[in-house]
């Protein structure tokens, strides 16, 4: 069975909408600077022992993570938009009615 031309549009529009809700959640930010335990300020220029070197290199390697996936979602969220863009030019020059 066949839908409408004018209902297949509207059901479309409807699971874009829905799914560009999901794509619109906001990339987490990491903090700006690093993580505190490589300060060395106070003429902290070394670590006290193996065990805070090694404490404070998961830091860093938490950070890098977290700095690696809000990367990954800035840009995939800067294609999403491109995309869309690019599809709201494509349907714009090809005359369609519903973009």
């Amino acid at each position: 069975m066949r839908l409408p031309v004018f209902l297949a549009g509207l059901l479309t529009a409807a699971l874009l909408a829905a799914s560009s809700v999901v794509a619109q959640l906001p990339c987490r930010e990491p903090p700006d600077t690093p993580p505190r335990c490589t300060d060395q300020s106070f003429g902290r220029t070394f670590f006290e022992n193996e065990w805070r070197a090694r404490s404070c290199r998961n830091e860093v390697r938490r950070y890098l993570d977290d700095l690696e996936r809000w990367v990954r979602c800035v840009r995939d969220d800067a294609n999403r938009r491109m995309d869309a863009a690019v599809e709201q030019f494509n349907c714009k020059a090809e005359g369609r009615k519903f973009c």
